[in-house]
């Protein structure tokens, strides 16, 4: 069983969002770990799920990501690059 956050988030002129109490807006991030224990976060913003973003061997860092749409917009790619920059300090203990 995973762990959903509704994170606030803030966007910016360029039109992408950061994670900030100071937003109105929201990005809902779902924590799951597979059957080896291996932590993912599917991010969901702008009304559907955007991206799944894969950690590190210790489940702290994260390393990649996957874009679901196949023609993403610099939008939804500098949404996921700035919550990547962010994600390690709202992961749940599990």
């Amino acid at each position: 069983m995973g762990t959903t956050r509704n994170i606030p988030a803030l966007m910016h002129a360029n039109g992408g969002l950061t994670l900030s109490n100071q937003g109105t807006g929201s990005v809902i991030i779902n924590f799951e770990k597979n059957g080896n224990g291996e932590l993912t976060a599917l991010l969901s913003f702008g009304g559907c799920s955007q991206a799944l973003i894969t950690f590190d061997a210790n489940n702290r860092n994260p390393v990649s990501y996957s874009l679901f749409s196949p023609a993403p917009t610099v939008f939804v790619e500098q949404t996921v690059c700035n919550i990547m920059q962010q994600i390690s300090g709202y992961i749940p203990s599990m």
